[in-house]
């Protein structure tokens, strides 16, 4: 890993700019709130772009008719919290134990790679990343990324 001092807002705008094409193409509105005051984090930013645009793209693709991506970031003690909301169809409660399983998908055409490429790119930074759902009204994974203080 490559670990440099970043600000995750920085990060979280890039990778919403080339989600944009996807967001457009199926409706769906995104909200940020990208404070600036939130102190750097210690990551390899290649790693952790491609876990958030995981999120990203998971949820725009549980929105199929459109809906709302909500993005944000805060400070949370000594860590760094991102949270990437869906207004989309939500994460049945059968799969919710499976759902960073390597090779896990209930997408046709899914690989079972984004999410348990996620985990584990979090689990590197001695981060967290859990997440609640509600069938029908959407889904918000939550990232803990240790602050470089």
């Amino acid at each position: 890993m490559r670990l440099e001092e970043t600000q995750l807002a920085d990060i979280l705008k890039e990778v919403l700019n080339v989600a944009r094409p996807q967001l457009d193409r199926a409706k769906v509105q995104s909200a940020t709130l990208l404070p600036t005051d939130v102190p750097p984090v210690n990551v390899d930013r290649q790693l952790i772009k491609q876990a958030i645009q995981n999120l990203v793209l998971n949820a725009v693709e549980a929105m199929p008719d459109g809906g709302k991506l909500s993005v944000a970031l805060s400070r949370r003690g000594d860590m760094a919290e991102i949270a990437i909301g869906d207004t989309g169809a939500g994460i049945p409660s059968e799969h919710r134990a499976r759902i960073f399983q390597l090779f896990f998908t209930t997408r046709p055409g899914g690989s079972g790679i984004g999410l348990a490429d996620t985990f584990r790119f979090i689990q590197l930074h001695n981060g967290s990343i859990d997440f609640n759902s509600e069938v029908g009204r959407g889904t918000t994974f939550r990232i803990e990324l240790p602050l470089a203080l």
